[in-house]
């Protein structure tokens, strides 16, 4: 799945569409994945329960206004293709 974020990663610059990840785990691990986009980490999953996911990967799309604008995606290919703009296969 990193390949892919890194890929959405880019496109979403160029775009002018902006990933944030929300991981665990300490700075210098997840600088190691290589994406650009900024990285929140949360190793309590408050934000994940927040956004009403149950596990990971999740993903929601937020819109410009900051406001949730898609329910949340479970899985790896959920996620991505959330992230890609299509309708998720599997949504929680």
């Amino acid at each position: 799945m990193l390949d892919a974020l890194r890929e959405l990663d880019r496109a979403g610059r160029e775009a002018s569409q902006q990933l944030v990840v929300i991981s665990t785990g300490d700075v210098a691990g997840n600088r190691a994945m290589g994406l650009s986009a900024p990285i929140l980490l949360d190793d309590s999953f408050d934000a994940g329960r927040r956004f009403g996911a149950g596990g990971t990967p999740s993903a929601v799309r937020v819109d410009a206004q900051g406001r949730v604008s898609s329910p949340v995606a479970a899985g790896a290919d959920a996620v991505l293709a959330l992230a890609r703009g299509r309708r998720s296969p599997v949504a929680a």
